[in-house]
């Protein structure tokens, strides 16, 4: 649990956490309940503090000195500083975020070989848009892992510094880490923000030949045929629409469709939505029987239609399968024909 809250893996720690009171004959000990703490700290995840909190109280561990630490804390640790600077980022403060930087320097807190420090530190001065820091940061790192490529790739793009991101990207591609679909997503979601057409095709590029092993596929909306199996993955979408009709009275919303059209067309346009025909690449390369062994997840770099989260709705149940869909506001888990955030988004 401490190795992997020392790498930043604040969730894997908490996670383990759950496994060892769920499987484990091992109850946890001061030192179990205090990184756990310190995990929910950097997390931010103030409900799963409250639960281990109420574990210290009825253990007994509250008192305990290593516990106490964690909960009141003496003296600031990594973890206390890990949270401040995660406070000053989101506020966009630069001058309070500097003078939490210089206290840690002044107690002997390195980055060059802490993931946790060195993240939240890019994450602050990227934000703060004071990106010449961010990179002296970033660059004195030992070893660089996705999220601080991602977070001083987009820092750049935002910043409207177009090729010094793409340099960026093309050295964070060339390093060998591994970077997941959510990091990918969000790198090409900025450059599609700004319309960056160009730069976003060049990073779906890149994914073609993905040292990582990663099978990646990126869909621009709008109509974008860019994809080889775009044909066969509106067909499948089709399919599966047809079913939905029989079984559930479905029909697509035009009003979230072009208005300048007829009433054809309108409906073929919701048919090509970015986070549909990810779903449809899915369903084409999986086939669309039931089971629930495989859940299918998208990322949306934009808030998902509300004909999109009716489509979703009605396959997960006809499909019998769980969907978990990211947008720009929300977690959507599509089960039984229902979704996790009750139709509101």
């Amino acid at each position: 649990m401490v190795g992997f809250l020392q790498h930043g893996e604040a969730r894997e720690c908490l996670r383990l956490l759950g496994d060892m009171r769920a499987s484990s004959e091992a109850t946890p000990n001061e030192y179990t309940l205090s990184a756990s703490l310190k995990a929910c700290c950097v997390a931010g995840d103030t409900g799963a503090g409250v639960r281990i909190h109420g574990v210290c109280v009825r253990t007994g561990y509250q008192e305990h000195h290593v516990v106490a630490n964690s909960l009141h804390g003496e003296q600031p640790d990594e973890f206390t500083f890990a949270s401040l600077l995660k406070a000053c980022s989101g506020l966009g403060a630069a001058r309070q975020g500097g003078q939490v930087h210089a206290a840690m320097t002044a107690r002997g807190f390195s980055t060059a070989s802490n993931a946790i420090l060195a993240g939240a530190l890019v994450d602050l001065y990227a934000k703060c848009r004071c990106l010449p820091v961010a990179m002296q940061v970033f660059e004195s790192l030992e070893r660089k892992n996705a999220i601080q490529w991602t977070t001083v790739v987009v820092g750049h793009a935002l910043e409207g510094q177009v090729r010094e991101a793409m340099e960026l990207f093309r050295r964070f591609w060339r390093s060998g880490v591994r970077a997941d679909a959510h990091v990918l997503s969000g790198v090409v979601g900025v450059l599609a923000d700004f319309a960056l057409v160009e730069q976003g095709r060049q990073v779906h590029c890149y994914t073609v030949k993905n040292p990582a092993g990663l099978d990646v596929h990126f869909f621009y909306g709008g109509g974008d045929d860019t994809h080889p199996e775009a044909g066969d993955i509106r067909r499948v979408l089709r399919d599966v629409e047809r079913r939905m009709r029989e079984q559930l009275g479905y029909s697509a919303d035009a009003q979230f469709a072009l208005h300048d059209v007829d009433e054809e067309s309108r409906v073929e346009s919701l048919r090509v939505h970015s986070e549909r025909l990810a779903v449809g690449l899915w369903l084409l390369r999986n086939g669309h029987g039931g089971g629930q062994e495989m859940v299918i997840r998208v990322y949306k770099n934009l808030r998902v239609c509300g004909d999109c989260h009716d489509f979703f709705k009605g396959l997960s149940a006809v499909l019998k399968r769980v969907l978990v869909v990211r947008d720009a506001n929300r977690f959507h888990r599509f089960e039984q024909g229902a979704c996790s955030c009750r139709d509101y988004w």
